[in-house]
């Protein structure tokens, strides 16, 4: 669990979280729109893939402001 910390607060890991999804939905978005946008399992993997990021991101930015709080013993 301490190394799941160590790298959820960890500034470069979120840049290249950032950059890697930000390249994969410029690669999905125009399939998506062109070819895919009535097909169930593009929008489910959409659907999945928003939830999952958001989530991850989210536990990142909650262990980073815990990590700025100096009166928590993390």
């Amino acid at each position: 669990m301490q190394r799941l910390r160590k790298i959820a607060v960890n500034p470069r890991f979120w840049q290249i979280f950032h950059g890697v999804n930000a390249g994969k939905w410029v690669v999905l978005f125009p399939l998506g729109m062109i070819w895919l946008r009535d097909s169930v399992p593009f929008l489910m993997y959409v659907s999945l893939d928003t939830a999952l990021t958001g989530s991850l991101a989210a536990y990142g930015a909650a262990l980073g402001a815990r990590k700025a709080d100096p009166d928590d013993p993390l």
